[in-house]
């Protein structure tokens, strides 16, 4: 007869084998009655205090959107620090620019997780949303065997329609933050359109 401590140890490392390592969508949702009809101009907001990571997000995100038919432009290039002052002035701005659907990115807490090569790790840490995003927190704890610090940051996506209350539809892109920073912003805005364009958000 096998222990029982052989056979709860399967499923958990069949589990652990399967912990992505590269940025991914760990998951997406509708939040409230999808809207009859698709936007037809999407405003692309990222809140991010680094001009430009956060001019990067929002011209590739509206450049990957723009690419599914739907019309979406970037911030940066339409709104000024005053815009953005309240919420009245925000959207009498976007309905000058004929704007009626709004995507906001907002970057969680930077976390360090210990990965055992070359997948096996187990994770610690929670996600506390909090206010307009969310923030991911947490660690790792190694199995065994050598082990490696990977840096990783959750960007929470919020989709808003003009005149509807709250968030429509939600999503969170896990990135893998290793190599050129640029690249893992074309990465998560290419994973986002394509989340929003599979749950027919677009």
């Amino acid at each position: 007869m096998r222990s029982p401590s052989w056979r709860l140890s399967v499923p958990i490392l069949l589990s652990l084998a399967c912990t992505p390592t590269t940025t991914h969508v760990v998951q997406s949702s509708w939040r409230g009655e999808k809207p009859p009809s698709k936007p037809r101009k999407i405003l692309v907001l990222a809140k991010i205090t680094e001009p430009p990571s956060r001019d990067r997000l929002e011209n590739e995100l509206a450049a990957a959107i723009s690419k599914t038919g739907v019309e979406a432009v970037a911030a940066n290039a339409v709104l000024s620090p005053q815009d953005l002052s309240d919420a009245a002035t925000l959207t009498a701005r976007a309905d000058q620019l004929g704007i009626d659907a709004m995507v906001r990115l907002v970057p969680g807490a930077p976390r360090t997780e210990i990965r055992q090569q070359p997948t096996v790790s187990m994770g610690v840490g929670v996600g506390v949303p909090v206010g307009f995003g969310g923030v991911g927190v947490g660690t790792s704890v190694p199995l065994a065997g050598g082990v490696t610090a990977e840096r990783w940051i959750g960007v929470y996506v919020d989709f808003f329609q003009r005149d509807a209350q709250g968030p429509l539809w939600s999503a969170e892109v896990d990135a893998h933050l290793e190599g050129d920073m640029n690249q893992v912003i074309d990465t998560v805005s290419t994973l986002t359109a394509e989340r929003m364009k599979k749950d027919k958000v677009l």
